[in-house]
């Protein structure tokens, strides 16, 4: 693993020196997602899990056979009588500082 990070490293570096201005522009977000993930450490909160879908987040379960999930939390709420969903939301994952 500290090989990978370290040629990760070196290519993005030279990424980020050889790539034009306007390049760099267009896929700035995927690089600041590139650069989240070199950095993290093992014990860090909201690690990114995923670089198709930052936004899953690991839960905790505690269980032998399941220890973690991976995913996001959503809450439905619809009526009693008829099953009408009245409305819905989700947790999104919290922005790093």
């Amino acid at each position: 693993m500290r090989r990978l990070q370290t040629i990760v490293g070196i290519l993005m570096r030279e990424l980020l020196r050889k790539l034009p201005q306007d390049h760099l522009q267009n896929y700035k977000e995927m690089f600041e997602l590139f650069e989240q993930v070199l950095n993290q450490q093992r014990n860090d909160k909201n690690k990114t899990s995923s670089f198709h879908e930052p936004h899953i987040y690991t839960v905790a379960k505690g269980k032998d056979h399941k220890k973690y999930e991976y995913g996001t939390k959503a809450s439905v709420v619809m009526t009693k009588k008829s099953g009408i969903i009245v409305g819905v939301t989700y947790r999104p994952r919290k922005k790093r500082a």
